[in-house]
């Protein structure tokens, strides 16, 4: 990504919801818990703003926030076709980078952890697989605000790795 593009990211908020959330409580028979984690998640309608670019809690490096996933109701403050261009690129970003992708091989009492920090996940469909059913439990923890620290730098340049 080129250091005028990084920059102009660093300068847009994304809205952060998720609008399957109450027909996926209402279709599972849920109820929904108020507040869940933090005092901010409450009700139905939690939908804050964050940082397309953030900083991360534990390595102070930056990473991209926002963009993609169920999550992203959409860039604030862009025209939507700039937004689904934005977003588009960052998808791009993330899928065609070798250096951004892990694969998890499940095996009998296989435990995943990740940062939802500066992690992307998605759910292979690849139950057909393997015999059996496939159990999950998630458990999240109640995160921080995402903040940008104009102070901090990517993983490139804490690591002092060439640009690509």
């Amino acid at each position: 990504m080129s250091p005028s593009f990084r920059s102009y990211l660093e300068t847009l908020t994304a809205t952060c919801a998720q609008p399957v959330f109450k027909s996926a409580c209402e279709a599972g028979g849920y109820d929904v818990m108020t507040p869940r984690g933090s005092p901010l998640n409450k009700d139905l309608e939690f939908a804050p703003h964050h940082p397309v670019v953030r900083t991360h809690p534990v390595t102070g490096w930056k990473s991209i926030f926002a963009g993609v996933g169920i999550h992203v109701s959409r860039i604030d403050d862009v025209y939507d076709y700039e937004d689904t261009m934005i977003r588009e690129y960052i998808m791009r970003l993330i899928t065609r980078s070798h250096d951004c992708i892990a694969r998890m091989h499940w095996t009998k009492q296989a435990c995943a952890i990740w940062s939802n920090a500066c992690t992307l996940h998605a759910a292979t469909p690849d139950t057909h697989l393997v015999s059996g059913n496939r159990t999950g439990v998630r458990a999240s923890g109640i995160g921080e605000v995402p903040y940008l620290d104009p102070a901090s730098v990517g993983r490139h340049t804490a690591l002092g790795l060439p640009m690509n």
